[in-house]
């Protein structure tokens, strides 16, 4: 487990969060939230995804510490004019293929970066009969109007 300022160890054993987390404890959903190392998400210990190593979890009390925690990793990388590498930016605990898309799609202006993951996405893909791959070169566009899609349905 990573030393951390926001890091929750002292207030409760480790094998607390543990036990609930593997046991997917109801009685402890909101109590605390989980950071998966190895792929930059955090979740509540109740999750149904697949129970990451223990020695690959960092343990927040709340999921503003996790977030502030990799924001702050994230924003680092850029002090000082640096360009950091994708894989640099993937390390950082609570960074996934998400954000590093999304960095690509805007900050680098990468004109052909489809957000598959993202949720409104694929719910917006699932309404219409869109082909992403035939949108190459420019699937960034796509993305951007199912996400205005989405934004004008709400208003309705």
């Amino acid at each position: 487990m990573a030393d951390s300022a926001a890091s929750i160890t002292s207030l409760l054993d480790e094998s607390v969060f543990s036990k609930a987390r593997l046991s997917r404890d109801p009685r402890f959903d909101g109590r605390f939230f989980v950071a998966v190392k190895t792929t930059g998400i955090f979740c509540r210990p109740i999750c149904p995804a697949r129970l990451p190593l223990e020695e690959n979890v960092t343990y927040y009390q709340y999921a503003t510490q996790a977030r502030k925690e990799a924001v702050r990793h994230f924003a680092g990388l850029f002090l000082d004019g640096n360009n950091p590498s994708h894989e640099a930016i993937l390390a950082i605990k609570g960074v996934g293929h998400w954000t590093l898309d999304y960095l690509k799609m805007r900050g680098e202006r990468n004109p052909d970066i489809y957000l598959n993951g993202d949720l409104i996405v694929r719910k917006m893909a699932a309404q219409y009969p869109i082909e992403p791959d035939k949108a190459a070169p420019w699937r960034s566009y796509l993305t951007l109007q199912l996400w205005q899609l989405s934004n004008q349905q709400k208003e309705l």
